[in-house]
């Protein structure tokens, strides 16, 4: 039995910032910060559904987002109408649907744009599109990418925060 080839470091695809660095090389793939954040913010609010309007400043404490980029993202989050905004001593900002209809597909999608590995699998009209070798593993990428976004909705990150907490959740 011969060793499973291995291809050097500088074709390599790292998913993991550790590893990356260890190999002295950036993430190639990797979410915006802008992302994360938006994430973030979003499950804060999720886990405040129904309790009101959530203050800027509490989800920028809380998630440590620097609240003036925290200011873009909730403009992101309410122009793409997954949260309504209200001004004022009691106003602030609330998810628009329940949390469990919002998937991580979706804000990915909303805040980074379309998903894909590679810029070929957008643009139609690729001249080596038809004889290319790689277009097919990387739809299925894609398709992987895209099945784990939408299968994980925000009251599922939400709940894995309460199990971790240990926090016991009453329904009346």
């Amino acid at each position: 039995m011969g060793e499973s080839p291995t291809l050097p470091l500088s074709h390599s695809i790292f998913i993991n910032d550790d590893a990356a660095q260890q190999a002295g090389m950036e993430p190639t793939m990797k979410f915006s910060t802008k992302c994360e954040y938006g994430i973030r913010a979003a499950i804060d609010l999720a886990l405040r559904y129904g309790q009101g309007y959530v203050q800027r400043t509490d989800i920028a404490t809380r998630q440590r987002i620097p609240e003036p980029y925290l200011v873009q993202i909730l403009t992101t989050l309410r122009k793409g109408g997954y949260i309504r905004s209200v001004r004022g001593p009691k106003g602030g900002h609330a998810l628009t649907r329940r949390p469990e209809t919002i998937t991580l597909g979706e804000m990915v999608c909303l805040l980074e744009g379309p998903i894909t590995p590679t810029g070929c699998l957008d643009n139609a009209t690729c001249e080596l599109s038809e004889d290319c070798l790689l277009r097919d593993t990387w739809v299925e990428i894609k398709e992987a990418i895209e099945r784990v976004l939408y299968s994980i909705t925000l009251e599922d990150l939400c709940n894995k925060k309460r199990s971790r907490e240990n926090v016991v959740m009453y329904h009346i």
